[in-house]
């Protein structure tokens, strides 16, 4: 029997021995398409420029090669076969990427290079998780540091965390003939709606049938005198966009607290005036609504 614990025990010990071996998140076939994609098709950089960097790769040789393409479209040169061959021969790093050979190698990988966006979007994901890991490994160390304040560590986990969720957002410049395209496919989409609104609704109808609702990358700004209703109208719209378009809501406030806000949506629930529950004073008859008022704003994703 001991003898089963200590074979056992052995075998659980090489197990995550393996697991902590693993290589960091990568996808050494996403990338070889990626690139594969750009030796072969003349727009395909353009597709992925704004999306990734040579720091997204992880393979060292796939960084050196995206390196000499980047380059070479910043000086508006070819990024084919035969330039970027050429651009590692004079920097000295055509042996480091394995030669020719390599670079012919990534053209015959790819099956579609047109799916280039698609690629590199794999890509992307796989050098975000690589930065999130390393971000758990840093608090990791830190938190065996005795002289590290859980408070300033939590801070920087946080602050790294929103850092790498902007990077990850941003959008960067774009060809017009792209983005042209993509309008297009926009419009179309619009005119085919049949009356249902494309974007978040405002749950003002009159609003939603000029704006086809919130969309995606608005930012909106309402502006008014002080007491005329911005905040109340805010909140409508919040409440309205989870009740209706079941969206997750997040609700940032710098002059209410979370109960005050509360307050405001019972009020729209219930529809008892926000004067009588701010002062509790709320007719007998009507105290029933309160407790229901509050359980569908819980179920709303706010």
């Amino acid at each position: 029997m001991n003898n089963f614990k200590q074979e056992k025990k052995k075998y659980k010990k090489k197990d995550e021995e393996k697991e902590y071996s693993q290589i960091p998140p990568s996808d050494l076939q996403a990338e070889q398409a990626v690139l594969g994609a750009i030796l072969l098709d003349p727009l395909a950089y353009e597709k992925i420029s704004d999306l990734i960097t040579g720091d997204s790769f992880y393979w060292k040789k796939h960084k050196i090669i995206f390196k000499a393409i980047s380059d070479l479209a910043g000086e508006n040169e070819p990024t084919d076969l035969v330039s970027v061959s050429t651009r590692l021969t004079a920097n000295e790093k055509l042996s480091d990427i394995g030669g020719d050979y390599y670079l012919t190698e990534l053209t015959e990988l790819v099956s579609f290079p047109r799916n280039v966006d698609y690629y590199a979007t794999i890509v992307k994901q796989k050098y975000v998780l690589r930065e999130v890991l390393n971000i758990g490994e840093e608090l990791g160390k830190s938190s065996y540091d005795p002289s590290t304040e859980a408070g300033g560590l939590i801070d920087w986990g946080i602050s790294e965390l929103f850092t790498l969720q902007k990077s990850d957002e941003r959008s960067g410049y774009k060809k017009i003939d792209k983005v042209a395209g993509i309008t297009v496919e926009n419009i179309q989409e619009l005119s085919e709606r049949e009356g249902a609104y494309t974007g978040v609704s405002s749950g003002f109808r009159d609003l939603d049938d000029k704006t086809g609702g919130f969309q995606k990358s608005d930012l909106i700004i309402l502006a008014a005198r002080p007491s005329m209703g911005k905040t109340s109208l805010a909140l409508s719209f919040a409440f309205n966009a989870a009740l209706y378009s079941k969206v997750p809501v997040g609700i940032i406030s710098l002059e209410m607290s979370s109960k005050q806000i509360a307050m405001r949506m019972m009020s729209f629930v219930s529809g008892i005036p926000l004067y009588q529950i701010r002062d509790a004073r709320i007719p007998d008859e009507d105290w029933t609504r309160i407790p229901e008022a509050a359980g569908k704003l819980s179920d709303l994703p706010i």
